[in-house]
Order: structure tokens, then C-alpha cells, then sequence
């Protein structure tokens, strides 16, 4: 059931491309937009919507060039956007570009990814990859080697912005191509601290480009586990997806494919000139089992650009008792699966002071005898750190 739906007008020509859900149920939209800028080039922007979908601030960043943010997210209570920009003097082509930002969307930092004069770089997704830590991932146009390819882009940072692993590099990636070569990475899923999945389009499988699927394990010194191509004859597309709790990948795309061939996905008679594509990985780790898909297709749909997806633990809850508390107390969390949880203590000011692990239907007491009086937060992540729920308590001696 609808609950709301918004047509937020920020000017002519203006995109959202991504989108990250914050604690307090608000969103951080991201995208481009060509309204108010020099030159008729586009600058990125940020937009913070509150839970009903109102416009709490709204953001322009960038130089007299195109600037573009594709994806955000939210690690430790900053914000990372990533994208385009052209501004760099002694570069006529874009360059990746990442950067860090408060709460209010004021810019802390910023830095700019290159593999070489004139050579275009666009980074697409973002995710964190643990508390220190993000993977950002997107594509290179002009290949050194080879003009006429476009590479995949895979790099990890910490949170003040310095590469810890250039993924590329380590895969050779950017590197091995042949003429004609096409691949570009949209979205980065974390599926453990070990693998995480790629999510974009490439040239192969049945013919065209074809959703893709890369998985890379960094036990291995980041090393290719599998590859996967989904789709059908023609064209098809993956934009982003998800980690479902039940692990498995959903990737989420377009497809040319029409009812026609009957060898290809989608047989619709309806279907129209672009339609949305899904693809799902029937198994509990793509590396070993990803030979089974189901994929759907749904129709007369001219273009979409899917932004992103929030995966929610279902029948959730969690309490600690005794609230206030003087010394010790116990924390509860009750979910419907056997599942591990991560608890973090805050203070007021914002400072973590505490990090507990936790399963799900299993109490855990917690020792505050040595904490200080005063009002505290206890965030509660789920096993891929994304923050569920938060509890406000009072210490009280």
C-alpha cells in the first residue's frame, strides 16, 4: 500500500541516481542537476527528505564542468557520495570522484580517482565495507591499451579518503581488455568481510551486453571466485541490487528482450521498448551455487534507473531492561531467524565508547558499572552493517 509519493521540484533538468536511508527514517538523495549552474554544465547535489518526504535542504557541489553524484551512503554518521568531475585543469575528461560530508551536506574532503591523461573515469556505487572502510566500483572510458574499451573500476578506501586496495590494479582489471572490450560496474554489494559482488553490464554471454555478475574474494588477495552473465539475445542491463536476508543476490536492471524470440527471458506479449529486469541467485553463496536464476520481467516501461534498495529485517524488535540503569542491564533482540547483531554504545556527544556482539533471541547483560551518569545510544547493525534500530537509555547510580 502507498504510503507517500513526492514530485520534488528542484529546477529544470534535474536526476536522482541514488539514494541512502539515515536513522532517523529520512533519506539522502543524489544525483545531477543543470539548474543555477555557468555554462549549461551540470553540478552534483544532495537533497535530505525527512520520513513523510519533505525537502530539509538541498545541495549543489562542483566546478564550471559536468559534475555528477551516482551513489552514497552513510558510515559513522558522515556521509560519502561518489561520481564524476571535470574540473581538474590539466584533464579535459572526468575523473572519479569521492567525497565526505557532515550530516548538513558542508563538504570535509574530497579526492579524485585517475588512471591517466584523457583517460574518463565515472564511479557508480558505494558501499561500506566495515566500520574504517568503503568499496566504491564504476567504469573507465579510453583504456590506455585500447581506446575503443571500457574497463570496470573496483578501488577501497578508508574513511579519510586514501586507497587501502586498488582492486583494478590487483585484477588487472582496468588493464586486461580486448578491442571493443565493454564492462561497467553500478553496484557494489558486501556480502561478507571476505566476498563482495559486482553488479553492472558487460559485453558476452548471450549476445549483446548482459547483466553481470563478478564476485571477488580478498582472502585471496582479492581474487575472482566466479563471473556471470544473465540475460537474454539482446540487450540487457544491471543497474544495482541487493543482499536479501536469506543471502541471497538480486540483481536489479533492464532488458531489450521481447516475446519474439522465445529462447529469451521474457515472453510477454505486452513488453515495451525497455522493460524492467530481475535477476535472483538461488542459492546461499553465488561462488559455489549460481548456476540456478530466476529472472522476471515486467512491462511497458520506457527506461528505469533503479536508485536503491533498503533491506529490512522482518519481525524485529529490541529493548533493554532495565531502563535507566545502574549497573548492569540486559539487552534483548528478538527476529524471526537466528541472526548475529552488532550493539554500539554512543554518547551524547556522538563518541563510541562500547561494541558488543550479539545473537538474536538470546539475552546478552551488559556491565556499566564504570560508565558515567548521563543519557547514552545503543545502535544496533545487522551482519552487514547496516544500522536497524537505535535505544536511548539513561544511566542512573
Amino acid at each position: 500500500n502507498l504510503v507517500w509519493q513526492k514530485s520534488i521540484d528542484v529546477g529544470f533538468w534535474s536526476f536522482i541516481y541514488g539514494s541512502c536511508a539515515l536513522p532517523d527514517s529520512g533519506f539522502i538523495l543524489c544525483g545531477q542537476t543543470y539548474f543555477g549552474t555557468p555554462n549549461g554544465s551540470s553540478d552534483a547535489y544532495l537533497m535530505r527528505i525527512d520520513k513523510n518526504g519533505d525537502t530539509l535542504w538541498t545541495k549543489h557541489y562542483g566546478g564550471i564542468q559536468d559534475d555528477i553524484f551516482n551513489s552514497v551512503c552513510l558510515i559513522n554518521n558522515k556521509l560519502y557520495a561518489v561520481g564524476s568531475n571535470a574540473t581538474n585543469p590539466l584533464d579535459t575528461m572526468a575523473d572519479g570522484w569521492v567525497v565526505k560530508l557532515d550530516m548538513n551536506g558542508n563538504k570535509l574532503q574530497e579526492a579524485f580517482l585517475t588512471y591517466g591523461y584523457h583517460q574518463a573515469e565515472s564511479l557508480n556505487g558505494i558501499t561500506n565495507y566495515n566500520d574504517s572502510s568503503f568499496i566504491v566500483c564504476g567504469k573507465n572510458y579510453h583504456n590506455f591499451i585500447d581506446s575503443s574499451a571500457t574497463t570496470g573500476l573496483v578501488e577501497r578506501y578508508d574513511t579519510s579518503l586514501v586507497i587501502i586496495d586498488s582492486i583494478t590494479i590487483r585484477t588487472n582489471q582496468q588493464t586486461y581488455t580486448n578491442k571493443g572490450n565493454l564492462i561497467s560496474y553500478n553496484k557494489v554489494v558486501n556480502i561478507s568481510h571476505s566476498n563482495i559482488c559486482l553488479i553492472g553490464y558487460a559485453i558476452g554471454g548471450n549476445g549483446g551486453t548482459n547483466m553481470f555478475f563478478d564476485v571477488i574474494n580478498s582472502s585471496f588477495g582479492w581474487f575472482y571466485e566466479s563471473s556471470r552473465h544473465e540475460g537474454g539475445f539482446l540487450n540487457d542491463y544491471g543497474y544495482s541490487g541487493t543482499l536479501t536476508s536469506d543471502g541471497r543476490v538480486i540483481g536489479v536492471g533492464s532488458t531489450l528482450g521481447f516475446s519474439g524470440m522465445s529462447s529469451d527471458y521474457c515472453t510477454d506479449a505486452n513488453l515495451g521498448l525497455e522493460d524492467i529486469f530481475l535477476a535472483r541467485f538461488d542459492s546461499d553463496s553465488i561462488p559455489i551455487l549460481i548456476y540456478h536464476t530466476k529472472t522476471s520481467c515486467f512491462a511497458d516501461t520506457l527506461f528505469l534507473w533503479q536508485t536503491s534498495i533498503k533491506n529490512y529485517t522482518s519481525n524485529f524488535t529490541a529493548k533493554l531492561f532495565p531502563n535507566p540503569v545502574s549497573n548492569y542491564t540486559q539487552l534483548e533482540i528478538t527476529c524471526n531467524e537466528q541472526k548475529n547483531f552488532t550493539a554500539k554504545v554512543y554518547s551524547i556527544l556522538g563518541n563510541e565508547i562500547m561494541s558488543e556482539k550479539i545473537q538474536s533471541n538470546n539475552p546478552k547483560a551488559i556491565d556499566f558499572s564504570n560508565f558515567s551518569e548521563g543519557s547514552y545510544f545503543i545502535k544496533i547493525q545487522d551482519e552487514n552493517g547496516q544500522n536497524i534500530s537505535v535505544l536511548k537509555f539513561i544511566i542512573s547510580k
